[in-house]
């Protein structure tokens, strides 16, 4: 009697990937990182994705991002588009190109980019390798409001289709 042998091949694991939301909700398109992770939360999220609300995380947002194989992080960003434009880039890949010296009043100051590169530099955190940022173009970060502006809003729905296309389908 021949006895068959099947080779059990081993995929491997999924990587742990966060969706990071950040922002402040009530400076009307400021908030819009948030805005679009609660969209994305009330969807079915892969085992491996995990959406978080960073809010105003500031110097905090690297212990949002411990542990995760790729981080996205979507926030207000001034590219100089239209309001509601949509930039998506590899943080890496701007850190330290800002040729302005940078002052801060406060730690609640601090940006997404200052906020990495100071984690990276201090080699306290074990940051992701990808880190990417999904950008909205705002057009009122001054106002306070919990509403997005009609341009900004109209990008929502257009940012949760782009992440869930690229970073939950992929994992599936």
């Amino acid at each position: 009697m021949r006895r068959e042998s099947k080779r059990v091949r081993k995929s491997a694991p999924s990587p742990k990937i966060g969706i990071i939301g950040v922002g402040n909700i009530l400076k009307r398109d400021d908030g819009v990182g948030v805005h679009v992770v609660r969209e994305l939360s009330k969807r079915r999220l892969p085992p491996n994705v995990e959406c978080v609300d960073a809010g105003t995380a500031g110097i905090d947002l690297p212990t949002f991002l411990e542990g995760l194989d790729v981080a996205v992080i979507i926030d207000a960003v001034r590219g100089g588009g239209e309001p509601g434009a949509i930039y998506f880039f590899s943080i890496y890949d701007i850190i330290g190109t800002s040729k302005k010296p940078r002052q801060f009043v406060s730690l609640h100051d601090i940006g997404v980019e200052d906020a990495i590169d100071m984690a990276r530099k201090s080699g306290v955190y074990k940051l992701p390798k990808k880190i990417f940022v999904v950008g909205i173009e705002p057009s009122d970060t001054k106002s306070f409001g919990i509403e997005l502006t009609e341009k900004v809003k109209r990008a929502v729905p257009k940012v949760v289709v782009f992440v869930v296309e690229n970073f939950y389908r992929r994992t599936m």
